[in-house]
């Protein structure tokens, strides 16, 4: 596992944690005084275990096993609420169901694991994010897309934000300056794959807003949110009728993969300059943040010629992309996902798994 540390545009990147076991899937968060923490699944021979530990001078300070025992878990999320509470949440099969579980840790002190989910659907991909006021918001994937609130340590009820049968998918979370919640998701409702969009805000749910609706595969969306919260989201893009017989007999179901970039702001739909303009044909898994000098950085998973995969790096200016930069080491499987934070200075720190 690696830590880039990003301060303006200097990049240093370096093993964050290594040895014999394996580490995947990370999740990091910041809080108000700028103090940061980081989770990771590991994998120890036997099974799973989730760990978290503070990360100090970028390196590792002592952690913590978030989880009892082994197990088999997948993509944590982090968030710290304003008593300084680092929160927890995962996902974990149990008696051959996935549902959420989440712990907290306040001045190293765990509380105790709450089960968030029971549903016989599988409870998957959750996603965390923290309003100005401090509340802390949950997203996940279950038999439709929810939302959940956490205030003062306790979860309130569940939000349906898509119908049940809607088939939707790995939903992206921001909250903006405003502490509207904004939220994106794939979904192949209207038997192709598109990207949707929502808002909540004073109790309130948006209808769901379609942003593609074309017969291409739009999945997997990432959100960042702008000084004049706007919402900046990204997206992979592949062949039109991905998944269907007569279009995967003769092309396959990865032979072309891109990213896209759409603006929302208020009703408005804009389209920047292209994101993917340089990148090799093969470029995947979009992670977009916002620094303090209100720069867009793009980390995006590339491949050329069916080789290695590996990670790039750009930033927007406003009005052009930099040049793509490979970072290195970033090489690894495929699907690889990167996670951010940004301090109170404006600093980001991007977190992913390579292969050492």
């Amino acid at each position: 596992m690696l830590l880039p540390l990003l301060a303006l545009l200097q990049f240093t990147v370096h093993p964050l944690a290594t040895g014999p076991t394996d580490q995947d899937y990370p999740a990091i968060a910041s809080d108000r005084t700028g103090r940061t923490w980081a989770a990771w699944v590991e994998f120890n021979g036997s099974g799973d275990t989730l760990q978290l530990a503070p990360l100090e001078g970028g390196y590792l300070g002592t952690g913590f096993q978030v989880n009892e025992g082994t197990g088999d878990l997948h993509r944590p999320a982090l968030a710290i609420d304003p008593r300084g509470a680092v929160w927890c949440v995962w996902s974990e099969q149990r008696n051959n169901n996935w549902d959420l579980y989440a712990r907290s840790f306040t001045r190293g002190v765990p509380g105790p694991i709450e089960r968030l989910t029971s549903d016989p659907f599988p409870d998957t991909n959750p996603v965390l994010a923290t309003s100005p006021t401090g509340r802390i918001w949950l997203a996940w994937q279950g038999s439709r897309i929810f939302l959940r609130p956490l205030t003062g340590g306790k979860w309130g009820r569940p939000i349906p934000v898509t119908p049940l049968g809607s088939r939707s998918w790995e939903p992206a979370l921001a909250i903006d300056s405003r502490g509207v919640v904004l939220l994106a998701w794939d979904s192949y409702q209207n038997g192709n794959y598109d990207i949707f969009f929502a808002r909540y805000a004073n109790d309130r749910l948006s209808a769901p807003r379609p942003l593609t609706s074309d017969p291409r595969l739009q999945i997997r969306p990432q959100i960042a949110v702008d000084a004049q919260d706007r919402a900046w989201i990204a997206f992979e893009e592949g062949s039109a009728d991905w998944g269907k017989d007569a279009a995967q007999m003769t092309k396959g179901l990865h032979y072309e993969r891109s990213v896209r970039l759409l603006v929302v702001e208020g009703d408005r739909l804009l389209q920047p300059p292209d994101p993917a303009a340089g990148l090799p044909p093969m470029t995947e898994f979009p992670h977009l943040a916002f620094d303090g000098a209100q720069r867009l950085h793009l980390l995006v998973r590339t491949n050329t010629n069916q080789q290695i995969w590996r990670l790039q790096h750009r930033t927007f200016d406003g009005r052009q992309w930099s040049p793509p930069t490979p970072l290195s080491p970033s090489e690894g499987r495929q699907a690889v996902r990167v996670v951010s934070t940004r301090d109170p200075e404006g600093n980001l720190q991007f977190l992913y798994a390579a292969d050492l």
